[in-house]
């Protein structure tokens, strides 16, 4: 327990968010990466990339035993010990709601949760969540997603793991703090208009069932300047005036096309 007292503060706030995944839960070292960084637990250090800082973040976590590094060093787990340990230190902040656990209003103080359901429908009172940061779901989980961001306005990170809903709200742009979503495993194929109001989008996981090619798309995807990674990258290749997107990181491809913009 003296261990994470007496961690720096900003690898105590790192570690501590991790208290809401499973035990024995497969964190992957990227989207663990891309998790901190949208909810400013990364703070500068120069020149250095934001990933680099994380990843050494990481790393010293790690060295510490906080984390149990598998295989080839993309994959961790949370040293069991050490996971009871900052569950009871963030429990008013951070909440895992497992398989077959009913929980109708969630507690107001709560910034993180991660729900797991499957083959059970979960609906959540969000009312009083104004300081909700993440919301982190994972199986089939029926959830009432138009009711959902009308009430989390705050939240930074969003991922809709095999989430059963065929679409986006059009208020999903009211989102305005958003910097992480992944509806991949969503079976989401449109975008809503305000999709493109959110601004701080940082790191967008969409599905391939994803139909990106109109017009509309195609001209508006450039708002989101601030986006370092997108997949399926493909869609990249669509966008008009991709060069106002001076932050993307990496492209796995790019379709040349002969047309303006």
């Amino acid at each position: 327990r003296l261990s994470y007292i007496y961690l720096p503060l900003h690898l105590k706030r790192c570690f501590s968010f991790c208290s809401i995944f499973p035990r024995n839960y497969t964190l992957q070292k990227e989207e663990l990466i891309d998790f901190w960084i949208a909810l400013d637990f990364v703070a500068p250090e120069g020149r250095m990339r934001a990933e680099d800082i994380a990843a050494k973040y990481l790393d010293e976590l790690t060295s510490r035993f906080f984390f149990d590094m598998i295989g080839d060093g993309q994959c961790y787990r949370m040293h069991d010990l050490m996971r009871e340990v900052v569950r009871s230190a963030s429990f008013s902040e951070c909440l895992l709601l497992p398989s077959g656990r009913h929980l109708n209003k969630i507690p107001s103080t709560v910034r993180h949760v991660f729900v797991h359901a499957e083959g059970i429908n979960m609906q959540i009172e969000l009312d009083e969540c104004k300081k909700l940061r993440s919301l982190v779901t994972d199986g089939r989980w029926n959830l009432d997603i138009n009711f959902a961001t009308k009430q989390i306005t705050s939240i930074r990170c969003l991922k809709l793991d095999a989430v059963s809903i065929k679409g986006l709200p059009e208020h999903v742009g009211n989102l305005r703090h958003l910097r992480y979503l992944d509806i991949s495993k969503a079976d989401i194929a449109t975008l809503p208009s305000s999709f493109y109001c959110l601004y701080n989008l940082q790191v967008l996981y969409l599905g391939h069932r994803s139909r990106c090619s109109s017009g509309y798309f195609q001209k508006n995807f450039s708002k989101l300047t601030k986006l370092r990674k997108c997949l399926p990258a493909t869609i990249l290749s669509k966008v008009c005036s991709i060069g106002k997107l001076t932050s993307l990181q990496t492209f796995h491809s790019f379709d040349v096309r002969r047309e303006d913009g």
